[in-house]
């Protein structure tokens, strides 16, 4: 899977943080395995440590594209 084709900067993507996925913006790639993102600033997270719209960086495995066409891999999705 090309990482840099479904991940850049400026595109909204999903990420899990605790039991839920939260919509993010795609910031810039920190490292091999992470991006910075923004949160949406209308998240209500399950648990602290994330400012709704403050940035943060996450992993490649908490993180999935906006899954566009994928309806029943959408539907297994819990967005809070």
């Amino acid at each position: 899977m090309n990482i840099d084709r479904i991940y850049r900067p400026g595109r909204g993507a999903l990420v899990l943080h605790g039991t839920f996925w939260y919509l993010v913006l795609v910031i810039q790639r920190y490292r091999p395995d992470a991006w910075v993102v923004r949160w949406w600033r209308g998240c209500q997270f399950d648990r602290d440590g994330i400012e709704p719209g403050g940035m943060s960086v996450v992993f490649f495995g908490q993180i999935v594209d906006s899954l566009w066409l994928k309806q029943e891999e959408r539907r297994q999705i819990r967005v809070s």
